[in-house]
């Protein structure tokens, strides 16, 4: 297992010129640069962070690098305040707050080690304001999302990444989530000027897969994408810190929402001539930190191999754990793309029973369902502005044809093979909106579909479609 680099060396200096630069290396100190004109309320801070050329991709030393895309990509906590009073001869008083902010540019350095991100922000002086300064600089976050408050902040793991062929290494911005508390600080006298060390530390953890063809048996096939499917435990998502609850070393625990997460290729890897670890090359994935067990599924452009995680694997935060997958290996379930039949249901009415209950009824469309992922709610508004996601069906109610073991209070097995489910929360005078995403024995999920409506039984019409809705 190799180690990422968990403390970017980074400066952020807060400068009250507009028109200042600041240029810097990972050597430089952390003196503070000139100050402001009496009177200029206008700040800009700077944070130079010794991360290589293009962003977030692991090299064969594996460093986090940056690239131009991430110019609106950092975070910035900081407290400031300035003087006030509520009218033009009233008495001046301090205001003290806080707030994120987001970095507007990068400037890639010579070193290529060196990014610098400007933030900037202004208060112009005037008969009620004057005198806005940074008087701290709290912690920086990587992406900048705008979900950052200043009680908390989300970070993500996104469970759709995407790497532009094997061997290459640029991620997306959610992908990798980072986050920096500053160790020293410099200041002017006034402070509008602020000098700081920021060390970046990554959160996530990284997945090196390499897949060769022993045997040469599928030499013809070439990779798309690698799925981690977790049993238990959540691999990608959102986790939401509050900013009371960090740690005293600042790096937070991420919890996530979701147990998938997913690798696409946009240039698929070819297997041909490819025998062994040593001719391959990575995939990577980012994954939350945590031990899991599930299934890793690996697509091509003919077929799905399925591999069984059935010990725990054990994923360190800032750490690349290589993984070796073999198509001709033992340990492959081939599933020929041709004879792949995607698993569905369909859904064949909407029940409103006064205002006591609702339940929507599905039938499974073909075999290859086991069962499937069902979730519905009601909404006093426009049924089509706030219908259902695809994380909602997901994290609902679970059904499985055939097991023992289904919620009775929430799913009624009918003599025709359908099931009745029973939404949640029953409400009046409301529309209802829903959906489902059917699952097979391999754990591959079905369309996302998703439906709204009245219900028979209620005083208007049922403006149900089917389930035509596919995306």
């Amino acid at each position: 297992m190799k180690k990422l680099y968990r403390n970017f060396a980074s400066k952020l200096v807060a400068v009250a010129s507009m028109a200042a630069a600041v240029a810097c290396s990972a050597e430089d100190g952390t003196t503070p640069p000139p100050s402001s004109a009496e009177g200029d309320s206008a700040i800009r801070i700077s944070l130079t962070a010794t991360a290589e050329g293009t962003r977030t991709t692991l090299n064969a030393t594996d460093l986090i690098k940056w690239n131009a895309d991430d110019a609106q990509k950092m975070g910035l906590f900081a407290s400031y305040e300035y003087e006030s009073r509520d009218y033009m001869y009233g008495d001046w008083s301090v205001t003290r707050s806080r707030k994120v902010y987001q970095s507007d540019r990068i400037e890639l350095g010579e070193n290529p080690k060196t990014a610098l991100f400007s933030f900037q922000d202004s208060r112009a002086d005037g008969d009620l304001s004057r005198n806005y300064k940074i008087t701290s600089v709290e912690r920086a976050v990587y992406p900048f999302t705008t979900e950052y408050a200043t009680s908390a902040i989300t970070f993500t793991v996104d469970g759709e990444q995407k790497q532009s062929a094997a061997g290459e290494t640029t991620y997306g911005a959610a992908s990798v989530p980072m986050v920096g508390i500053p160790t020293e600080h410099v200041a002017s006298e006034d402070r509008k000027s602020v000098s700081c060390l920021m060390p970046m530390r990554v959160l996530s953890s990284i997945i090196a897969f390499y897949v060769f063809d022993s045997s040469q048996s599928y030499a013809g096939e070439s990779v798309k994408s690698i799925e981690f499917q977790s049993e238990a435990g959540n691999v990608s998502g959102d986790s939401k810190i509050f900013w009371s609850d960090l740690p005293a070393d600042g790096i937070p625990v991420l919890t996530g929402t979701r147990t998938m997460v997913k690798t696409s290729l946009e240039t698929a890897f070819a297997v041909d001539g490819v025998t062994e670890k040593s001719q391959s090359s990575p995939i990577f994935m980012s994954v939350v930190p945590g031990s899991f067990t599930g299934r890793i599924v690996v697509e091509t452009d003919k077929a799905m191999y399925f591999y069984p995680v059935s010990s725990p694997k054990t994923f360190e935060r800032a750490s690349v754990k290589e993984m070796t997958l073999n198509l001709s290996g033992a340990k492959a379930d081939r599933m020929d793309k041709s004879a792949y039949v995607k698993p569905d249901v369909r859904y064949v009415r909407l029940v409103r029973t006064g205002n006591t209950s609702t339940t929507v009824t599905v039938k499974r469309s073909n075999d290859a369902a086991v069962g499937f992922h069902i979730f519905g709610k009601f909404t006093y508004q426009n049924v089509e502005s706030s219908a259902v996601t695809k994380e909602e069906v997901m994290g609902g109610s679970v059904y499985r044809f055939g097991a023992a073991d289904n919620d009775s209070s929430v799913f009624e097995l009918q003599d025709d093979g359908s099931v009745v489910y029973k939404v949640p929360n029953n409400a009046s005078y409301s529309n209802v909106t829903w959906g489902v995403i059917a699952f097979d024995k391999y754990g591959m999920y079905g369309p996302f579909k998703y439906e709204y409506g009245y219900g028979v039984g209620s005083t208007r019409p049922d403006v149900t479609s089917g389930f035509d809705y596919d995306y």
